[in-house]
């Protein structure tokens, strides 16, 4: 991860199946996060363990992102897992 002056923190916020990989006794729908600046929403993925096939989509402040795109102080993220169903 890039380290481009101070770290910086973001709320992440876990969906569907998601939910069980919230660190011990963070809440799912919504725990602090810090990253070092310049962190991308790939990278915060990755310090989550969460594997690129489990997420499907990424909202950064509400509105969909891509995996590249930079995270900024206070941001939140959420990550939703595909969804099957019938």
């Amino acid at each position: 991860m890039p380290s481009m002056g101070p770290d910086l923190t973001v709320t992440v916020k876990l969906f569907a199946t998601l939910r069980g990989i919230a660190p011990e006794g963070a809440n799912p729908n919504g725990f602090p996060m810090t990253l070092p600046a310049g962190s991308t929403v790939r990278d915060l993925a990755e310090r989550l363990g969460i594997p690129p096939a489990d997420w499907k989509a990424t909202f950064r402040n509400h509105v969909r992102c891509a995996h590249a795109d930079a995270l900024q102080e206070g941001d939140v993220v959420a990550f939703i897992p595909p969804i099957a169903g019938g």
